[in-house]
């Protein structure tokens, strides 16, 4: 495309430029699009050719702010990204065919980018909310609706997951939509679905810090539930330990003062830090937390499928799902990714980056196991809704204290940029660059140029040969873990969220992957593994670990309570059987000085000291075995923390701390923990007594 441009002070001068604006040669339009998997890779493919998977979304849920939406969509494709992706909101859902659905709103919603863009390839969201028109058989009634304990909703963004009547709706709508546009013109520009529901859209629970859904449907959803896992009512009150019926068993009751979920450092002081549920007697929370998963999965499993059958297998699908780094609490609804990666039917996940550590001088990137994905040959796309320095300036400006903050200028905006698309290039994710609330946050043709300069050139050559990552440091998540953390806040952040925010700031390779991948091969060998959550094992999962740590001769990093929990209840010697190093328990009170070859380091998450009359932790685990080299003791008390020893073939590193970063006083420093100690840890399998690990 060859551009003019004329002095408007003086129209006898000009000046021409010639740019090139990679698009579908001739626009055939996609005629199919899938996720393939090459050399253990896996790319995104538009008929039949690889393409670099990055995408704008333009949801266009204001219609009053929709000035940015064209200039945004040209910045786009003059920079290479030919992809976008908007909502279909108000798309009508069935009317027992009482009056023709009228599709005029969604399709001025697609007419306003083609309008932009004739050759633009679209992602059509489509959401699981009663459409206009809708005609139910039977109607909803307030006991679709969720049922916090601290109150009802009623309207349409809170009914809950369990409601049938929602549900059934969008399996007999969305064949109406997809023939609608799969038999249209548009058809030749539609990519894919994402299907959406939940909170915004992501498939967790609508405002889950308020606490779990007493709904009648979700009850009665947990009571099915509980009848397939139990059977009987002598089982379930064996399990729960307490006389109970299946018929009678109820959403586990608001416990006081936990709800609204909040962290130790805004919570009240001097209350122990309950890290996990007390069984038998909390195993309703267990039961509650494993079963809104399971509901969730199986309606994401159900809809893709519905939109497969509908678009016959020709478009890409995906959802929101598997936040299990940076998702709070126990009942997130996100805890069956294995379910998700296994279906044919989904080609894709995505999530926003980080909001805790986003900005300049921060980590950024992924919040979940993205690693993973790529390797069960399935796409991750980073939702970066950056709000960007024009979004301080716009219409919708971002609040005051926002958890999402504008940028400062132009520069630190394409700082980030770059940050999160070398980032996406390492990991072999995608993006979307998501305009959040239409307010011009990438109305800047500069603002693009990570896309043309890295984006866009560097997908191509990776994609023409492709190679998977391979990682010298693999972070692992238990997903199964997650269900016994009775605390809802500090737990996610401590060992999930922060200890990869250091880990990125690192200096080493890693990648981030779920147990599960490493349980069963798909994660290649790693020199260092460090297990976050491991919290819950089997006696097998412990004996599939230990045998693939010998095997490889590597590192293990163990951090806080590895197996403490298991089939058969809590037990700290199940530590000292995986870690191979004997640990007591002993309850009190985080943050660890380091020792010997961790002298001059520390870590962990201070959760205060005695005189500060501040938060013990339990459980709280110490080392009490001699023959293990002491790395770090407790601040408060001085009982060893931290220790490494020799087992077998493999080196064997425990911490009884939550957090492996540095992480003292967050509430005063933010959420940036120093990845010195972690740095430190990483490379001390290459030192021996009286050699001190570099910095």
């Amino acid at each position: 495309m060859t551009l003019t441009a004329t002095s408007v002070a003086d129209p006898g001068k000009s000046a021409t430029a010639t740019i090139t604006i990679p698009q579908l040669s001739g626009f055939a339009g996609v005629g199919e699009a899938h996720v393939d998997k090459a050399n253990g890779m896996a790319r995104l493919i538009i008929n039949g050719k690889p393409a670099p998977p990055l995408w704008l979304q333009y949801a266009q849920n204001f219609p009053t702010h929709i000035q940015f939406l064209a200039p945004e969509v040209q910045d786009a494709v003059s920079h290479g990204v030919n992809v976008v992706s908007v909502s279909l909101n108000s798309w009508p859902w069935d009317n027992q065919n009482t009056a023709p659905l009228d599709f005029s709103i969604p399709d001025q919603v697609i007419d306003n980018v083609l309008a932009v863009n004739p050759q633009a390839l679209l992602m059509l969201s489509i959401e699981i909310g009663p459409g206009s028109g809708w005609k139910p058989p039977v109607p909803l009634t307030s006991a679709d609706y969720i049922l916090y304990p601290d109150g009802p909703t009623n309207d349409s963004y809170h009914i809950s997951t369990a409601s049938d009547t929602c549900f059934n709706g969008f399996l007999t709508s969305v064949p109406h939509l997809l023939q609608h546009y799969e038999n249209s013109s548009y058809s030749a520009h539609i990519l894919g679905y994402k299907i959406t529901w939940g909170g915004t859209g992501e498939w967790y629970p609508v405002e889950m810090w308020r606490g779990p859904d007493y709904s009648p449907v979700n009850t009665q959803h947990f009571q099915n539930w509980l009848q397939s896992k139990y059977g009987s009512d002598a089982a379930l009150s064996a399990a729960w330990g307490m006389q109970v019926t299946i018929a009678t068993a109820q959403v586990p009751a608001p416990q006081p003062g936990r709800f609204p979920m909040y962290s130790v450092f805004n919570g009240p002081p001097t209350r122990t830090v309950q890290a996990f549920y007390q069984l038998p007697q909390e195993q309703d929370w267990v039961d509650y937390s494993a079963y809104i998963s399971d509901l969730a999965s199986q309606r994401i499993l159900d809809a893709a499928s519905a939109v497969r059958a509908g678009t016959a297998g020709k478009r890409l699908i995906g959802v929101h799902n598997g936040y299990l780094v940076e998702l709070l609490g126990s009942f997130n609804a996100h805890l069956r990714v294995d379910r998700l990666l296994a279906s044919p039917n989904i080609d894709f996940f995505g999530g926003a980056i980080t909001y805790l550590d986003r900005l300049a001088g921060g980590a950024g990137q992924e919040g979940a196991p993205v690693d993973s994905y790529n390797a069960n040959g399935k796409l991750w796309f980073n939702e970066n809704d950056l709000y960007t320095y024009l979004s301080a300036q716009s219409i919708i400006p971002p609040s005051v204290g926002s958890s999402n903050p504008p940028t400062a200028n132009l520069t630190e905006t394409v700082d980030i940029l770059q940050r999160e698309t070398a980032s996406l290039l390492v990991h072999r994710s995608g993006t979307w660059w998501f305009d959040l609330n239409e307010n011009g946050a990438f109305n800047d043709p500069a603002v693009w140029t990570p896309m043309s300069d890295y984006g866009v050139p560097l997908f191509n050559q990776l994609y023409a040969n492709p190679q998977p990552f391979k990682a010298d440091v693999a972070l692992i998540i238990d997903r199964n873990s997650i269900l016994y953390q009775r605390n809802d806040d500090d737990m996610f952040a401590a060992q999930r969220a922060m200890l990869r925010y250091a880990l990125a700031k690192a200096g080493v390779s890693y990648g981030i992957y779920t147990l599960d991948d490493f349980l069963d091969g798909v994660l290649a060998p790693c020199k260092v593994y460090i297990f976050a959550n491991t919290n819950y094992l089997t006696d097998s999962q412990i004996t599939q670990i230990q045998s693939r740590l010998n095997n490889e001769t590597s590192t293990a990093i163990w951090q806080y309570a590895p197996g403490f929990l298991g089939p058969n209840g809590a037990s700290v010697s199940r530590v000292s059987t995986l870690t191979g190093i004997q640990v007591s328990q002993s309850d009190g009170y985080g943050y660890t000085n380091g020792k010997g070859l961790m002298a001059g380091y520390n870590w962990g998450i201070s959760l205060g000291l005695p005189s500060q009359n501040q938060n013990p932790l339990s459980p709280r685990l110490i080392v009490t075995d001699l023959s293990a080299e002491v790395l770090g003791v407790y601040q408060a008390d001085g009982l060893i923390s931290t220790a490494r020893k020799k087992v077998n073939n493999f080196e064997s590193i425990f911490t009884g701390e939550f957090a492996l970063g540095d992480f003292n006083n967050p509430a005063a420093v933010g959420y940036s923990p120093s990845p010195d100690a972690l740095r430190a840890f990483c490379k001390l399998r290459e030192f021996t007594s009286g050699a001190p690990p570099a910095t």
